[in-house]
């Protein structure tokens, strides 16, 4: 049984922590990173990247390759 939840545990207290957290849904692949506290009263921005999933990539080119 595949479980549909999955939580991810970011710690905002550290001055300079960087986590990534990554995740396919829908054959797309979202990179969360999480940019916390650079000095006590500057904070920086979460970055989200969304790309293509390797595994969306690999059932194109199965096509392509099949159809010739």
């Amino acid at each position: 049984m595949i479980k549909k939840t999955k939580f991810f545990e970011v710690n905002n207290y550290d001055k300079t922590s960087e986590k990534e957290l990554n995740f396919e849904y829908l054959g797309c692949k979202f990179l969360f990173t999480d940019c916390c506290k650079k000095t006590k009263n500057e904070f920086t921005d979460k970055k989200i990247t969304v790309s293509i999933a390797k595994t969306k990539v690999n059932k194109y080119k199965t096509r392509i390759v099949r159809s010739f």
